[in-house]
């Protein structure tokens, strides 16, 4: 006797059930963010040009004036170079979490490095910006060991190129130093140029 072909039953596929509450729940986050954003750099712009017009005893100029005798391409020239900073120090995070085996998006890296600059900001001597940056990574998927190992590189790789080229540029233009004809004005800038930069090197910040 032949089998009997038994044709298996398929299976009807469900639908996704889409979350509307989980979905509300995100767009409250996000607009909470937003939110926040806006109040804290509106909140950060009062306070500069409020604290800049009490300072500015009619002897230095405020930050309103600064800005108003300010070239517009020279302004404009300023923060496309924030904005180029802000992608190269993405891109760090990126390769080198790459070069560790492990993957995350540019929008991840990109977070990763706004999340450091916002909390090295608000904490002292900038300590909180690799905790934070750790903490997020990790909750990426990214493994607690590899991510502290990231950003521990990147920060001192970081301060090593910026300690080479600024002691390179003091060195350089040290002869700009001329122009002032205060002896006693030139020696304290040398002496506090070079402390400072000695104490960089032994505590970077």
């Amino acid at each position: 006797m032949e089998p009997e072909n038994k044709e298996t039953p398929k299976q009807e596929q469900v639908p996704e059930i889409i979350d509307l509450q989980a979905l509300k729940k995100k767009k409250r986050k996000t607009i909470f963010k937003i939110f926040f954003f806006i109040i804290i750099l509106g909140l950060s712009i009062f306070l500069i040009f409020k604290i800049s017009k009490d300072f500015s005893a009619g002897q230095i100029s405020d930050i309103s004036k600064i800005f108003a005798q300010m070239s517009v391409p020279f302004l404009i020239l300023t923060i496309a170079l924030v904005f180029i900073v802000i992608l190269v120090d993405a891109l760090k995070f990126k390769i080198l979490v790459r070069a560790s085996k492990n993957k995350i998006k540019y929008k991840t890296a990109l977070k990763t490095t706004f999340l450091g600059k916002f909390y090295d900001n608000i904490t002292p001597f900038a300590f909180g910006g690799q905790p934070a940056q750790i903490l997020y990574l990790n909750k990426n998927k990214v493994p607690a060991g590899t991510a502290t190992s990231v950003v521990g590189a990147k920060f001192f790789l970081q301060m090593i190129s910026m300690n080479l080229i600024g002691g390179l540029l003091m060195g350089i233009n040290a002869g700009a130093l001329g122009l002032i004809k205060d002896g006693a004005t030139i020696t304290t800038i040398k002496i506090l140029g070079w402390v400072g930069f000695g104490a960089n090197l032994i505590i970077p910040t």
